[in-house]
């Protein structure tokens, strides 16, 4: 595997971006995100890739974070999901989202993702639940004892942040703040 490629931006487009190091150019198939980070044509950047074999065509994905490649790595991990669904699904929902309607079997809010359909949202479910429910949990542990740390009674502050609909720990604990 080819863990990241560090090279000059020659093209660039929402999809794909061409790296140029040491006289070779590598096309990298990238989601909406990572586009959204890329530095201006001629910079130079670090793309951290993942390297796909697939009925003898041979894909570089490429992402801004090891996040964004690891979450590409789950999602292609399910039955029927390749890689341009994945980055579908990337280009169309921020990883904590994702990862949070994954925990809450949010069909509704994964079936609204352009191309994907309430089969594809079911598998997405079932074969990807149980790696994220500890992740929002720890989160949601992480903000309640930031927020206990403030002098607030821990079991309000729990029944606040149980209510709240998010992975972000930022998030929960402004939110919790204001609602308690």
């Amino acid at each position: 595997m080819i863990d990241y490629i560090k090279g000059e931006i020659v093209s660039k487009s929402p999809t794909v971006v061409i790296l140029e190091t040491n006289g070779l150019a590598f096309i990298l198939k990238i989601p909406l995100s990572t586009y959204d980070s890329l530095e201006e044509i001629g910079k130079s950047v670090k793309i951290f890739t993942y390297l796909s074999f697939k009925n003898e065509k041979i894909e570089i994905f490429g992402f801004a974070t090891k996040e964004e490649r690891e979450l590409f790595a789950d999602l292609i991990s399910v039955q029927g999901v390749g890689g341009g669904v994945a980055l579908r699904i990337m280009s169309n929902i921020k990883i904590e989202e994702f990862k949070s309607a994954i925990a809450r079997e949010d069909r509704t809010l994964l079936s609204q993702i352009k191309g994907i359909g309430p089969k594809t949202a079911e598998k997405l479910i079932f074969g990807l639940k149980g790696r994220y429910e500890q992740t929002v949990s720890l989160i949601k542990n992480d903000a309640i004892k930031a927020i206990v740390s403030l002098g607030f009674k821990r079991e309000a502050v729990q029944r606040v942040v149980e209510q709240i609909d998010s992975e972000n720990l930022e998030h929960i604990v402004k939110e919790a703040l204001k609602r308690i």
